[in-house]
């Protein structure tokens, strides 16, 4: 602006501006008072240096030319906070990039497993199942390297928290938290062995079995089921119908006397009938079938059930008699009885005569035909000698007299008597058995004789 001094015309600077160049205010003096005119000036705020009031005065520094005290973690030198690591901002008083907390110690390159916020008020947020200031440590209760395993389900071990910890199993218990069977072992408290599964199909896990073949039975399918006996528990007690059954692998069927098989329900060698109580040795006079449809077929004339009686009506040792051929006695059936033969009667069947008997009931005794020939048998005959009859031949023929049953007609002087007890009853002077003799005092003639003379 323009302005007189002494009469004369001088040049002095607007307002707001100062200095030999009238520097405006505004951009010549920003941290300071500023005086107006050519001799004017800016007069700095504390911390402010420089013609223009925009350097920071020694012990001050930043934007703001702060105290050097407020650079809180870093070395205040020409004007500049220069932090200390892990510390940033103005005035080294916030942390680093990727650092945290309230030292700015902890590195967000650590937070391992959580989220993390930088800063002063930063934290490692962790994920779920971690812990810890970096997130690098489980949980309590937590383990594995994702720590996703709970040692509340750690069900049938011992449990060891942290990322290197684990459940470790006990007994025959398996899996990622002891919640199943070891290969090879089953059932509820995998207390199972498939190695003693001896006779059934093993399924391992706690739901598992020993499912036993059929006829075997217990947890390791080594015993018999009920009902069944056998090294292979193939017997069964219901099909031992004549037997003591006792069930169990060394179990038997035992028959009871008669019987035989692996079911008692065939006869034993040598027994026959439904019961097989029949004895082949006892089938003394029959063919013997054993079985329990099997007979004692006797042979003829013998009687069953052991073919050692003699059917009704037969008798002897052989049972070969008959009693209906017994024709001429009393019949006594059985192997001791007899056809006992009537008077005269002999031969098996009493159907002949006994030696020295004869004639159609054998009533005749030979030892009676004393005068004839005497033929033996049913047929047989007492043949009379000459001058015989009669059955015995104990009787003179007609014309006949005497023990020796002369003829009558040979009685020459004198009257004949027939019969075995007749004479020849001599004239008066004769004599002899025929009265063919005269007597000694008379003959014919009248004259002596002597004795013995036969003329």
């Amino acid at each position: 602006m323009v302005a007189e001094e002494y009469g004369a015309t001088v040049c002095t600077c607007a307002n707001n501006t100062f200095g030999p160049d009238c520097t405006p205010c505004e951009t010549g003096c920003a941290h300071g008072d500023c005086i107006s005119g050519p001799a004017g000036g800016c007069e700095c705020w504390d911390g402010w240096t420089g013609v223009a009031c925009n350097e920071c005065a020694v012990g001050y520094f930043g934007p703001d030319c702060a105290p050097c005290d407020e650079c809180v973690h870093g070395n205040c030198t020409n004007g500049v906070c220069a932090c200390a690591d892990q510390w940033d901002g103005p005035y080294c008083n916030q942390c680093a990039r990727g650092f945290y907390g309230e030292t700015c110690t902890e590195s967000c390159a650590d937070c391992t497993n959580g989220f993390c916020t930088a800063g002063l008020h930063g934290q490692c947020t962790c994920y779920e199942q971690w812990d810890g200031v970096n997130c690098d440590t489980c949980k309590p209760g937590r383990y594995g390297p994702d720590c996703k395993g709970f040692c509340s389900e750690c069900e049938h071990g011992t449990c060891t928290e942290g990322p290197q910890g684990g459940c470790a199993c006990s007994g025959n218990w398996d899996g990622p938290t002891c919640d199943t069977c070891k290969p090879g072992f089953y059932g509820p408290n995998c207390l199972g062995s498939c190695a003693r599964c001896a006779h059934g199909t093993c399924t391992t896990g706690i739901n598992g079995d020993c499912a036993c073949y059929p006829g075997w039975d217990g947890p390791n399918c080594d015993a018999c089921a009920p009902d069944h006996y056998g090294a292979n528990c193939t017997g069964r007690c219901t099909a031992c119908q004549h037997g003591q059954c006792t069930s169990g692998v060394t179990g038997t069927c035992a028959c009871s006397s008669g019987w035989a098989g692996p079911n008692c329900d065939v006869c034993a060698p040598d027994r026959y009938g439904p019961s097989c109580s029949g004895k082949c040795a006892d089938c003394v006079h029959g063919t013997c079938t054993p079985g329990v449809n099997g007979t004692c077929a006797c042979a003829p004339g013998w009687a069953a059930p052991t073919c050692e009686t003699c059917l009704g009506g037969h008798y002897g040792p052989n049972c070969a008699g008959l009693c209906t051929a017994c024709e001429h006695g009393n019949c006594t059936s059985g192997v001791n009885g007899t056809c006992a033969c009537l008077p005269g009667w002999g031969g098996p069947n009493c159907a002949d005569c006994v030696p020295g008997r004869y004639g159609s009931v054998c009533a005749g005794a030979c030892a009676a035909c004393r005068n004839g020939v005497c033929t033996e048998g049913v047929n047989g005959t007492c043949a009379c000698a000459p001058g015989y009859q009669g059955p015995d031949c104990d009787q003179c023929a007609p014309a006949r007299y005497g023990p020796q049953c002369r003829p009558c007609a040979a009685c020459e002087h004198g009257n004949c008597t027939e019969g075995i007890n007749g004479t020849c009853a001599c004239f008066a002077g004769w004599m002899g058995v025929n009265c063919s003799r005269t007597c000694a005092r008379h003959d014919r003639r009248g004259g002596q004789r002597r004795a013995g003379d036969s003329r």
